[in-house]
């Protein structure tokens, strides 16, 4: 109670200037020079923003994590890449609320204290009274000012769940984690001895011709003189020149081989530094492509950086059956560098209605279509649900659903999980990790869970249900995808910097998005901990390229044909010098147009 005592007088003192009439003399000094300050601030808010986040700066350093406020931008014509400042509007900031029920500043952030350079309503009201004071009115604002710099139930539950998670993730052994986890890595170990077979390295060789030809057909694409919407662009023989002529036994050995790896992999996967994070890519080749090229693709060196990939590869884009080939030949060549996430369009009900399945049917018939359908999908029921980067971030594709489940849960998970296992009520958890969203920074009093828009399975989630669960994991930062957003740039922060949205198909659904990925390094080692760097890497949307008349019809190709282009490449072998990669079939593979 003294302690109490002292820390007021020293606040009264300090803060406010005591609450006697020579302290309001002092105020109203204080507000008159802040005022005058404020008269030279051109923009208030970019000022204040600008403080809020130097605090996330130092808050970010004392996690071990740091979020560039910068990013790659390639451009397409100079085939080079430029460093811009990240644009204000992707960093979304939490409103506090204040005592009486209005909004607080929405700048206070992570210290809920505020950094504006504004004075609170309640001094101003004392501002504008007689400079004497009255013992009665001295106490009432007293009041005012004492409820204004009270933070909501919500903040102080939000503290101590945060400080009671981080005590049990310090201290507390949960033993029948430990003992789960010592099982399921005996269980992988064993199906790994399995997999050690010699059609593996057979196939393996397949699928390093098919990332041969893929970053050949990158290169190429590069050096044309304009930049085309994906769904405009098309390649004659494109599965012939990936997969050889042998183009269905490619994909299926590829995608059984994949099913088998992955099978001998935890369901929450393990990466190291450095890596790439890309979202949602739904069948958009050229855009796949084009990163790869623009900003670094997969390489057989061993000190290669690591490549994950969180889902939704497929559905509604025009190359789909090419791009989960490519992803798959990837896993298969460099099995502990590439991971791929599963998302929620890996899954047969939803390749069945948005397209997956009739383009397999289209561009290989019936029989054949059907059988790489499954086989893909038997490989889908295998992928991890999540990857834990450095042990400090966690890549999910959809969401943290209510929060309430651990990575040892996660870890315990048992596959295969079909589209009908994630349905039944003891899984809804897992498919929550898939469907559920984010609730956006910005009003005030938002909080805990929600039902989702996408329906009553799904949940939408609030910053405190990821604060405290980075909190109860040990993490400094939750990666997902799941979302695209008209004109945005890709990336998204919210959740006071714990939670990053990353999306890497242009022009979606004519939306006119860039394209993203996460670029994550080590900084270096700070207070004794390392500190891992997350840059984003942006490909500029077509829309935001090409400025046409409002007058002319729309520019995504799905609507528009008359600007399909093709791109010609060479059937010369490559350089391995095989007879698979050499082939090239002379009938033309026509790509469906969705």
């Amino acid at each position: 109670q003294s302690q109490v005592s002292d820390d007021t007088a020293m606040l009264r003192s300090a803060t406010f200037g005591g609450w006697t009439t020579q302290g309001a003399s002092m105020m109203q000094s204080e507000h008159e020079d802040l005022a005058h300050a404020q008269l030279s601030v051109v923009n208030e808010y970019d000022l204040a923003k600008q403080n809020w986040l130097n605090t996330i700066s130092w808050v970010e350093a004392h996690r071990g994590l740091r979020f560039d406020h910068e990013y790659d931008l390639y451009d397409f014509h100079k085939k080079t890449s430029k460093v811009l400042g990240m644009p204000t509007d992707i960093i979304h900031l939490r409103q506090l609320a204040n005592a009486n029920g209005g909004d607080g500043n929405a700048l206070s952030g992570v210290t809920a204290v505020s950094v504006a350079p504004k004075m609170p309503k309640q001094i101003k009201e004392v501002h504008a009274s007689s400079p004497v004071i009255s013992p009665r009115s001295e106490r009432g604002t007293k009041a005012r000012l004492i409820r204004a710099m009270t933070t909501s139930d919500h903040e102080r539950i939000t503290r101590w769940a945060v400080v009671i998670g981080k005590m049990l993730h310090c201290k507390v052994i949960d033993f029948t984690a430990v003992t789960e986890n010592t099982i399921n890595k005996t269980r992988l170990q064993a199906n790994n001895l399995k997999q050690r077979t010699p059609m593996l390295s057979s196939v393996r060789e397949r699928a390093r011709l098919v990332l041969e030809q893929a970053m050949q057909l990158a290169k190429t694409i590069a050096n044309e003189p304009e930049d085309i919407f994906d769904s405009d662009w098309e390649v004659p023989n494109l599965l012939t020149y990936l997969f050889s002529t042998e183009y269905v036994d490619t994909l299926v050995l590829v995608a059984n081989t994949a099913r088998k790896l992955l099978q001998s992999q935890p369901i929450l996967a393990e990466a190291e530094v450095p890596c790439r994070v890309f979202g949602d890519i739904h069948g958009q080749l050229r855009d796949l492509l084009l990163l790869f090229r623009a900003f670094g693709g997969p390489t057989l060196e061993a000190t290669g950086p690591t490549f994950i990939f969180n889902g939704d590869f497929v559905d509604r884009g025009c190359h789909q059956l090419a791009v989960v080939g490519i992803l798959l030949s990837m896993k298969v060549a460099l099995p502990d560098k590439v991971w791929l996430i599963r998302g929620n369009h890996e899954d047969r009900s939803m390749n069945e209605k948005y397209g997956f399945r009739a383009e397999c049917e289209e561009l290989v018939g019936e029989n054949m279509g059907r059988k790489i359908f499954e086989s893909i999908h038997n490989c889908f029921d295998q992928l991890p649900l999540g990857c834990r980067i450095q042990k400090k971030i966690l890549v999910v594709h959809g969401g943290l659903g209510d929060g309430s489940w651990k990575l040892s849960d996660l870890q315990a998970a048992r596959r295969p999980l079909s589209g009908e296992d994630l349905m039944k009520p003891n899984n809804r958890w897992l498919l929550n990790i898939l469907w559920s969203d984010p609730i956006e920074d910005g009003a005030a009093g938002v909080f805990g869970v929600h039902e989702s828009p996408r329906g009553n399975v799904a949940s939408q989630f609030a910053w405190n249900i990821t604060k405290t669960f980075c909190a109860r994991n040990g993490l400094s930062l939750v990666i997902r995808s799941h979302q695209s957003k008209i004109g945005s740039l890709g990336v998204e922060v919210m959740h006071e910097h714990m939670l990053v949205r990353v999306f890497s198909a242009r022009d979606y659904e004519n939306q006119g998005n860039d394209a993203a990925v996460l670029q994550i390094t080590s900084n270096g080692i700070r207070a004794g901990q390392e500190v891992l760097s997350v840059r984003p890497q942006v490909l500029r949307s077509v829309t935001k390229l090409v400025k046409r008349d409002k007058n002319d019809p729309p520019l995504n190709g799905r609507r528009n044909r008359r600007l399909r282009t093709h791109t010609s490449v060479s059937s010369t072998p490559s350089s391995s010098g095989s007879s698979a990669s050499s082939v090239r079939s002379q009938e033309s593979v026509r790509l469906k147009l969705s």
